[in-house]
């Protein structure tokens, strides 16, 4: 299976102008997730505005946001990470662009129901002392 690393311009697209973010996360899982040599395109990293945004998602929904086994990696030539993990049990899918600080989480609740946030940071000022925002779920998760 050939990879189109060209379609993640696309879903960069996508993400920027969703309304319904499963659009750009169907996107993703339909030509990339699937594809072992895009996984191997990839280097693993450590990211921690995505480790503290999973985190704070997964409190606003769950009450306490415990995240295990998170597996990020990066294609550098497109500034993109993709990933997975847990939080309290759920599968959370992970996709994040760099270059426009924008980026997507696709949870899996009960009955397969699947939660999505966009998210973006935003530099607070240094008199605060959180290193990023997220908004109330109720505004930021369909």
């Amino acid at each position: 299976m050939v990879v189109e690393l060209d379609k993640l311009t696309e879903l960069r697209q996508q993400m920027m102008d969703a309304s319904d973010f499963r659009a750009p996360l169907n996107y993703f899982l339909e030509h990339f997730s699937s594809n072992p040599q895009f996984i191997k395109a990839g280097k693993l990293i450590q990211h921690e505005l995505i480790q503290q945004v999973v985190e704070k998602v997964g409190e606003q929904l769950f009450g306490v946001g415990e995240v295990q086994n998170m597996w990020l990696s990066q294609i550098e030539t497109h500034q993109f990470i993709h990933g997975t993990c847990l939080v309290n049990g759920h599968m959370v899918n992970i996709l994040f662009f760099d270059d426009i600080d924008m980026g997507l989480l696709g949870i899996v609740m009960e009955e397969d129901k699947i939660m999505t946030a966009r998210f973006s940071s935003a530099m607070l000022s240094p008199a605060s002392n959180k290193s990023f925002y997220v908004p109330n779920a109720s505004n930021a998760i369909h």
